[in-house]
């Protein structure tokens, strides 16, 4: 099967897994950029015309909430933004590790030849006006910055017309952009003043809000519907006089969100950390800017917040940092901290951190600052399994605080070597068997077919999560997990295949592995745990990279443990041992041996 044949029956495979809904808009999007454009009609004038001729915005609600948000924020963040905005002024932009240099602020534009090769997440981003963000949110010093934005907005506005460019609901376009570009006028727009701001940004603004209302993506569902009711809403409320049902149109939409894109937990569906605090960020501003004007919300909305806090909560590590899970790095949302004292400031409270989650199946085994997450549960909606990789019963690990045993994250979002590596299961800490995928995963955002993982989770003197799950290709993987005294027992067993197994550990490029029974780890001379492979055929070292941040690949060790009779065995420490052993008795009782300790297993049928 030649790579265009596969594709094609990739996006079949997917396709068979969209909502009627999805499907309908798919078609009705691609016949409006087919169409429209071709019609003797000016929709960009068609849309003008609905803009009143004098608009007095309210920016006092919008003010206030980016100074409530810009308060929870870290003074590293807060830095981090003037510092971007100081470059700004001086002719540079930078999204995704890749920067694009100007002499002059009108230049900035995402079709430049020397952004041809950027990720469309980049373009994206400056037709999302995020560099107006860098002065509303951080050091209150920006005059200089502002100035240099706003003979940027004039260029963009001059040239960028509703239809003219690439097709009608495309790249700057794109109701997803539009949602963000909404947000962040509004907020520079407020953050000017009325006197100061010029009428020509507050007039698109109000054009761009008119035009979302017509297009809001309930084909793309996921955080793309999220931006779409949270953008309306802020256009409600800074157009408050010039009421065109957005306010209410838009928490239609949250209120649909709310009812169906989140795990019993409080997990955002597509099951990204990342992911889920940019939607919690939008759902808390929401509700701040409804208490700060005195309006109703859906009692839904307060309470999937205040859910989706405490999944937070929960899913903090150690650290403090997000995991990396599905398609999550660093630096693109605001940090986890940070989120949770935005919600604290709005009046929000999560509900108490558990160790077992619910719904999103992540799974925390250990406590402080020694712990280990299992992941057990469904890549995401099948649906829309955009941001989902093939990480069904991955495990993480902290020791001392410190990431040990990592995720992969997310180079960016452009189809090819770097995009399947983040995806695939060779990428993940957990079982592949010969060269299948447990899913089959394609170009940027196709998976064919949701892995259905279940758990059991027994507590004890020694825990035990016991996860399973059948691959699309047939083969079944069950891993169980033992836990106890910052040590963790992991069992894997394959059937239905004959082909070998590999287990494999990504370890934090930070850490150094030496050794081989047991494998040792260190950090600049202090030692992060230990590895013993109990019952594995063979242990090899490869390296692989390490995606923190979109743009940044770093190199870190890779631990293999193959077999070829469909059971393997490690044992975890993150405490130095010196004798570590598996003993089965007669009446089939299972215990790990530790420096002359035993634990007791539970028994295998009982979880």
């Amino acid at each position: 099967m030649t790579g265009s044949e596969r594709t094609k029956k990739l996006v079949f495979k997917t396709a068979i897994n969209k909502r009627p809904v999805q499907l309908a808009g798919v078609v009705k999007r691609k016949l409006r950029n087919a169409v429209l454009p071709q019609l003797p009609f000016d929709f960009d004038a068609r849309y003008e015309r609905r803009v009143p001729a004098t608009l007095r915005p309210t920016p006092g609600p919008i003010r206030a909430n980016s100074t409530t948000l810009r308060r929870a924020l870290s003074n590293g963040e807060q830095r981090e933004r003037g510092r971007k905005a100081t470059n700004f002024a001086n002719g540079e932009v930078t999204f995704l590790n890749r920067t694009l240099s100007f002499e002059d602020p009108s230049d900035v534009d995402a079709d430049d030849e020397r952004a041809g090769s950027f990720p469309r997440l980049w373009k994206l981003k400056l037709d999302a006006f995020e560099p107006t963000s860098w002065v509303t949110l951080g050091l209150p010093d920006s005059e200089e910055a502002a100035e240099a934005l706003d003979m940027w907005i004039d260029s963009w506005l001059a040239s960028n017309r509703i239809g003219d460019r690439e097709g009608y609901l495309r790249r700057a376009w794109a109701p997803y952009a539009v949602s963000l570009r909404i947000v962040n006028w509004c907020r520079y727009c407020a953050w000017k003043g009325t006197e100061a701001v010029d009428e020509a940004l507050v007039r698109a603004t109000y054009k761009n809000a008119l035009f979302l209302s017509n297009h809001v993506e309930w084909d793309v569902d996921g955080n793309h519907l999220v931006e779409n009711g949270a953008a309306l809403v802020v256009a409600g409320i800074f157009f408050e006089e010039h009421d065109q049902n957005w306010l209410e149109a838009g928490l239609d939409v949250l209120e649909t969100v709310a009812q169906t894109q989140f795990c019993e937990d409080g997990c955002h569906f597509e099951r990204s950390p990342m992911y889920h605090i940019l939607v919690l960020t939008r759902l808390l501003t929401v509700l701040d800017l409804l208490s700060e004007t005195g309006h109703s919300w859906p009692t839904e909305l307060e309470e999937i917040a205040s859910a989706a806090t405490g999944f937070l909560s929960t899913i903090r590590p150690p650290d403090g940092r997000i995991p990396l899970l599905n398609d999550s790095v660093f630096g693109e949302a605001l940090k986890l901290d940070s989120c949770l004292r935005y919600a604290e400031s709005v009046g929000v409270t999560g509900e108490e951190p558990r160790s077992t989650l619910d719904g999103s199946g992540y799974c925390w085994l250990g406590a402080g600052k020694n712990r280990l997450l299992l992941d057990c549960g469904a890549p995401g909606p099948s649906h829309l399994l955009a941001h989902a990789h093939n990480d069904a019963l991955s495990v993480l690990a902290w020791v001392d605080g410190d990431r040990v045993l990592t995720d992969t994250g997310c180079f960016d979002y452009k189809p090819g070597k770097r995009r399947t590596a983040a995806r695939s299961v060779e990428g993940h800490n957990t079982v592949q068997v010969g060269e299948k995928e447990p899913a089959d995963i394609g170009h940027r955002f196709l998976m064919a077919h949701r892995v259905e993982p279940e758990s059991t989770y027994v507590d004890g003197s020694v825990a035990a999560v016991d996860g399973r799950y059948r691959a699309e290709s047939g083969y079944r993987h069950r891993r169980r997990v033992y836990y106890a005294d910052s040590w963790w027992l992991v069992e894997d067993e394959v059937t239905g295949t004959d082909d070998p197994m590999v287990s494999r550990l990504h370890i934090h490029p930070a850490v150094e592995s030496t050794g081989m029974d047991p494998i040792e780890l260190s950090q600049d001379g202090a030692p992060k745990g230990q590895i013993w492979p109990l019952d594995v055929g063979d242990v090899g070292r490869t390296t692989s990279e390490y995606y923190p941040r979109f743009g940044v690949a770093e190199t870190r060790p890779v631990l293999k443990f193959t077999t070829g009779d469909g059971v393997s065995r490690y044992l975890f420490s993150a405490k130095r041992r010196s004798d570590v052993g598996l003993e089965t008795d007669r009446d089939g009782t299972r215990t790990v041996s530790i420096d002359g300790v035993k634990y007791e297993l539970p028994r295998k049928e009982s979880i």
